[in-house]
């Protein structure tokens, strides 16, 4: 076996490879799905000498890595951010794979640079009510990039407000003394992303410099907090370095009021980035489009393609609302991505990036906005006709009428045994993880106090309405599995009897 035997690989082999990639995707598509299966005890071994054979590794990564997959693809996967992907993104992510493109530079990257300038522009338009470009674009900044996903885009964002808010050569904390300033806050509501308390802490600024506000019951921001706050961090000499609005959250899809946090950023001078990780697309859905009144007032906008645009993971986008602000944090190397370059490295947190744009590129051609508008209005449809039926039911609890896509609601076991808040607590903690191995619909948990609500945090079952296949039996079964599960876990513990319930309890 010579040294360049899988580099070069024949048409015949290729073909056949291509072959087995396809009837290995067939197989997990049209079998019963299974479980997810996590954690458990890893198959290592050591590292073979020799190279095996396709077919062996095949035999190995079935055995060990595709036995138990999150079934993504089918209509009742109702349980978290991702869904199936339209059908011409497959054999997109083989072209993109095949030519190797390295998004640093434009010598490893050539038209693709410009190809991604091109889809940023289409979005920055949108989000910020810009006519169509008339100028050629400018070298030296950009109107936004694509990152590995929406948490490196809100990092981006922060790292762009802290250099805006320090300028200077100095380190920022010796500026911000000379500014006259204590410290730097960023200022949220609590159901901002935790990408925030990632940003906050690799920017040195530290937890207790991200300050979370309450919200109202709509899971918008509390203005009259914010207010205090904003007049708080003026006594205290506080630099509000960052007001972040959120745009769709991931618990609820709940939005802030944009406009007034604009309002209230220029007041202080802080830089307003709105994260629309979730929320960005229903810019294209006319039933939710007002939620985002406000998003052209923002510096720095972040979406994430890999949610509602229906790309591939690995696919987020920064926008800034004015490029030249790009360049506060453009980096350059001599060896690439230099100054006078058109390489689009010099403005990512990221290094080395794949052409991931080619998704977002063929997404927004091949579905346009009446294609978007069709899967994000059925969205918000069938996410209201999910509420409508959990509120018929006896056993289930509608706990937020839903403000797009976004269903919250927990079981409520029929004994008066459970009906304090830890007993129901963890029966739905543990009723979640029943249906987590019954598959194949998915639904996913989460923790939070209410919005409106104080004191103690309630579990709640979470379904995410991002799936363009679904269709209303497959809600209702979604809601049947689990009252299902539910009334056989009640049996099992006793029906709601005091051992049972403290089993339950210790068992979560």
């Amino acid at each position: 076996m010579t040294h360049t035997y899988w580099m070069d690989w024949s048409a015949e082999q290729e073909a056949e490879w291509a072959q087995a990639m396809d009837a290995l995707i067939a197989r997990y598509r049209s079998a019963t799905p299974t479980a997810p299966r996590v954690g458990g005890r890893a198959h290592v071994g050591p590292m073979p000498q020799e190279g095996i054979s396709p077919a062996a590794w095949l035999e190995q990564v079935q055995a060990h890595g595709l036995d138990h997959l999150a079934a993504m693809w089918r209509p009742d996967c109702l349980g978290h951010m991702t869904s199936p992907l339209p059908g011409f993104m497959p054999q997109l992510g083989r072209l993109l794979v095949a030519l190797n493109q390295n998004m640093m530079k434009s010598e490893s990257s050539a038209g693709l640079t410009r190809l991604e300038r091109e889809t940023v522009a289409m979005l920055h338009q949108r989000v910020f009510q810009r006519s169509a470009r008339l100028s050629e674009p400018q070298h030296d900044q950009v109107e936004g990039v694509i990152t590995g996903g929406g948490t490196l885009a809100n990092l981006m964002a922060m790292w762009c407000a802290r250099k805006q808010a320090f300028p200077g050569e100095a380190p920022w904390w010796q500026q911000l003394q000379q500014q006259g300033y204590r410290d730097a806050v960023i200022i949220g509501s609590r159901l901002m992303h935790y990408s925030f308390d990632k940003a906050s802490e690799l920017l040195a600024l530290g937890s207790a410099q991200l300050l979370k506000l309450e919200v109202d019951a709509h899971g918008s921001v509390d203005l009259a907090q914010l207010d205090q706050t904003l007049a708080a961090c003026q006594r205290e000499r506080r630099k509000v370095m960052a007001l972040v609005g959120v745009a769709g959250s991931t618990d609820f899809c709940s939005f802030d009021p944009l406009h007034a946090l604009a309002d209230r950023a220029q007041r202080v001078g802080a830089h307003f980035h709105v994260d629309a990780a979730w929320g960005g697309p229903f810019l294209f859905a006319p039933t939710m489009a007002d939620r985002l009144s406000g998003i052209e007032r923002a510096d720095t906008v972040t979406l994430d393609a890999h949610k509602q645009l229906l790309t591939p993971l690995g696919c987020g986008v920064l926008l800034y609302r004015e490029p030249q602000r790009s360049r506060d944090i453009m980096t350059t190397a001599p060896y690439a991505v230099r100054p006078d370059s058109w390489d689009a490295g010099r403005f990512t947190l990221e290094g080395s990036r794949p052409a991931n744009v080619l998704y977002l590129h063929a997404a927004l051609h091949l579905m346009g906005e009446q294609g978007y508008r069709s899967v994000l209005e059925k969205s918000v449809a069938d996410a209201r006709h999910l509420a409508a039926l959990i509120q018929q039911h006896p056993r289930l609890e509608l706990l937020l009428e839903p403000v797009g896509n976004v269903v919250v609601f927990r079981y409520l076991p029929s004994s008066p045994d459970w009906k304090d808040t830890a007993a129901i607590h963890a029966f739905n903690v543990r009723l979640h993880k029943r249906l987590r191995n019954l598959g194949p619909a998915f639904l996913s948990r989460s923790e939070r106090v209410l919005p409106g609500q104080s004191g103690a945090a309630c579990t709640f079952l979470r379904a995410v309405i991002n799936n363009p296949l679904s269709q209303p039996q497959h809600l209702a079964q979604l809601l049947d599995d689990v009252v299902r599960c539910g009334l056989l876990l009640e049996a099992e513990v006793g029906d709601g009897q005091t051992a049972g319930r403290r089993d339950v309890v210790q068992a979560a």
